[in-house]
């Protein structure tokens, strides 16, 4: 086979992953949401009984789930809020993390959600970490 044979074929299979994984990102909009919808269901639990470890143990693992899966599908500013929220939560007992800092977060990702906010993290996607950050007194 050529070399420019091979380049072809290269290319083209490229594009074909390029186009997968398009269309498993205008998918995962589905996914974010749900798992954003959960987040919400959680928190409402935390809410009402603060005592209980069980919800932000599961905060995390959705956290930490969106944390990998979003600059996959060209999410990274769910990613850059899940991972946040994930630090936050790692080594928390219940009642360490208030359940205001901890909405502020989920706030954000249902924004991401409802905006449909893709690509590149832009100003104003910084400036929403900025002061999430300040919010959960990291800056």
């Amino acid at each position: 086979m050529s070399d420019r044979a091979a380049k072809k074929i290269g290319d083209d299979a490229t594009l074909r992953v390029a186009r997968m994984v398009e269309r498993l990102s205008d998918e995962y909009a589905a996914v974010l949401a749900a798992e954003t919808g959960r987040m919400e269901t959680h928190l409402a639990r935390m809410r009402a009984a603060p005592e209980d470890g069980d919800a932000p143990r599961a905060m995390f693992r959705i956290a930490h789930d969106i944390k990998g899966q979003a600059a996959t599908f060209d999410r990274p500013l769910a990613g850059a809020v899940a991972g946040r929220l994930c630090g936050l939560l790692r080594e928390a007992a219940p009642g360490d993390v208030s359940s205001e800092t901890i909405a502020a977060h989920v706030a954000l990702l249902r924004r991401v959600v409802d905006d449909r906010l893709r690509g590149a993290i832009d100003a104003d996607g910084a400036a929403l970490l900025e002061r999430l950050d300040r919010a959960a007194g990291l800056r």
